[in-house]
């Protein structure tokens, strides 16, 4: 056999064992993808029922992914949904230690169903189906004893995100919510939050429903709305509200901006929740470090 006719077997054999092996690989990734979908809507169940098809897997992330899920809720609503992502999802001891996920393009008609009394409203401002994205993630940190929920956001398209972020210090994650002992609860602060709103239309649209309303234009309309935060800010500032002041000079700015308006704690050291609740509170948004932040 020639020099060039074995290098070409081998080059073969390789590519045969690296095509196996791909296959073995991703079979196997997907396996793993289906049953850890499968176990994060069974943890659900009690609340809403999935039913879906082929789950995709992304071997780089070992991300799954699921383009035609429809959720169907205890209470009665049904709602298709464009994309289901389930990036991570740890155990411990039967209980999520650590989650990311995502439902992408939630698809809500506009109807009594969904609306109740505001229906008439959203359909008059444009809406007459809503799609909504919902992303989640949290870890507990066992070596730190915290609590981190990095992501909790709910958007929707042509109308703007609400999000929150959240860290506690303290946690006993078996203690609190394994064995679920209320004494877990004593030991509990807070390290940082925030909470946020992002504006896309959905402001616009309020306004202008509601100069039509009152028979106004749009732009004499928010000169009204400017007049009246400014005299409750000069109140506000003649009784030493330190947070009132915050508050409605922050919203001020995010009337004029229409872009995002964010409250913020950043107690330093942590807060230990059981505490905040016996203070008032002014004495607890001054040890929480609460701001208010817009742009």
């Amino acid at each position: 056999m020639t020099r060039g006719r074995k290098i070409f077997i081998v080059v073969l054999v390789v590519a045969v064992l690296l095509t196996a092996a791909g296959f073995g690989l991703r079979w196997g990734a997907k396996r793993v993808a289906e049953q850890r979908v499968a176990e994060f809507f069974q943890r659900i169940s009690n609340v809403v029922t999935a039913s879906y098809g082929e789950v995709e897997v992304d071997l780089l992330g070992f991300t799954a992914r699921i383009h035609d899920l429809r959720l169907a809720f205890v209470s009665g609503p049904r709602f298709d949904v464009d994309q289901f992502v389930l990036r991570r999802l740890e155990d411990r001891n039967g209980f999520p230690h650590a989650l990311d996920v995502s439902f992408q393009g939630i698809q809500v008609p506009v109807d009594e169903d969904n609306f109740g009394d505001m229906t008439n409203d959203f359909r008059e401002m444009g809406y007459n189906d809503v799609a909504l994205d919902l992303d989640c993630a949290w870890a507990f940190d066992d070596n730190a004893r915290a609590f981190h929920l990095t992501r909790l956001a709910l958007s929707g398209r042509d109308m703007g995100e609400m999000g929150l972020t959240l860290d506690l210090a303290g946690v006993d994650f078996d203690k609190a919510v394994v064995r679920q002992d209320p004494a877990a609860l004593m030991g509990l602060a807070l390290s940082g939050a925030r909470l946020w709103y992002r504006d896309e239309q959905l402001l616009d649209r309020i306004t202008a429903q509601e100069a039509k309303q009152r028979g106004m234009e749009v732009d004499a309309l928010q000169r009204q709305l400017e007049d009246e935060l400014d005299q409750y800010l000069s109140q506000a500032m003649l009784e030493g509200d330190e947070f009132a002041v915050k508050a409605l000079s922050g919203f001020k700015t995010f009337l004029q901006s229409r872009d995002e308006i964010a409250i913020t704690a950043k107690p330093n050291p942590p807060a230990p929740l059981l505490g905040l609740q016996a203070m008032s509170p002014m004495a607890a948004m001054e040890m929480l470090g609460i701001e208010v932040v817009a742009k």
